[in-house]
């Protein structure tokens, strides 16, 4: 016998009632990145999420970037990557779905941000700080950065520390 789901009654004889039965669980799909409300300094985003429960009905996954068109992902392998996605403030919306596109389930949402790094000069150092670390005064020279030494009329002051010139 078949188990029939929200009657109450252990149809199918197992000890197992309704939403103890896993025929009977509603597909469940959870964002495990971007987390909500975090803040990522990659624009090429990469969505993990995981389903469970009953996916007998599941076909595909369906993700949406803001208000972009929805994206199929038909491979189902948790995993699906937005890629060029611009600094600020994004929302991703993914639901499971049926062979004819209907939602399978709940439709979960996820809030994050967006904050490229830029270091046009290649010194590990960038000229958005915050997040991405310390910043360049001045992007476009790699020999001007937080962990240079200043140098003050062609004399370093590593140099004048290391001489004998106060001894």
């Amino acid at each position: 016998r078949t188990e029939i789901c929200n009657d109450g009654i252990d149809n199918n004889c197992n000890v197992l009632i309704d939403s103890q039965e896993s025929s009977c669980q509603l597909p469940i799909i959870t964002i495990n990145s971007p987390l909500n409300n975090s803040v990522t300094t990659n624009n090429n985003v990469n969505v993990l999420y995981s389903e469970s429960g009953n996916l007998a009905e599941v076909n595909h996954t369906h993700l949406q970037l803001d208000s972009a068109p929805e994206i199929m992902d038909l491979d189902n392998d948790g995993s699906y990557v937005f890629n060029s996605v611009l600094n600020g403030r994004h929302s991703i919306k993914t639901f499971m779905a049926r062979l004819d596109h209907s939602q399978v389930g709940n439709a979960v949402f996820v809030d994050f941000n967006v904050t490229i790094c830029t270091d046009a000069d290649s010194d590990y150092y960038n000229i958005t700080g915050g997040i991405c670390g310390a910043l360049d005064c001045n992007d476009a020279n790699a020999q001007i950065n937080p962990e240079r030494i200043e140098i003050d009329n062609e004399i370093s002051y590593a140099d004048i520390a290391s001489s004998n010139l106060f001894n």
